[in-house]
């Protein structure tokens, strides 16, 4: 296990490899649409913290993307270890298409106010 520190700060305990693959640092807060395209030549799985959506369609609009890796898996345990009731948080693939051995959970906690 590697400790460190997350974007925020968060004290993590993650396994050795995943520095390899995965970039944490703080991004500016910006659309989200512009963070994908910023990837899209590659196929990247992305952690957004989400700070504006539109709320007719709960559409996050706009975020700091917070890490990106081509590995789902340690997206989701960067995820684990940032998530608070706080705030909201986005999983992004900067392909669109949804591969198929990739099953597709839709989560809306913390619920939207």
């Amino acid at each position: 296990m590697i400790s460190g520190q997350t974007a925020h700060g968060c004290a993590v305990d993650l396994p050795a490899g995943i520095w390899k693959t995965v970039s944490m640092k703080q991004g500016r807060v910006e659309k989200i649409e512009t963070i994908k395209k910023r990837f899209a030549n590659k196929k990247v799985w992305m952690l957004i913290d989400v700070t504006e959506y539109d709320k007719s369609t709960t559409t996050p609009v706009r975020g700091r993307l917070l890490a990106h890796s081509p590995d789902p898996d340690e997206i989701d345990r960067v995820a684990m270890k940032e998530r608070s009731p706080k705030r909201m948080l986005m999983t992004a693939c900067s392909d669109e298409r949804i591969p198929e051995d990739m099953a597709v959970c839709i989560s809306v906690w913390p619920a939207w106010t």
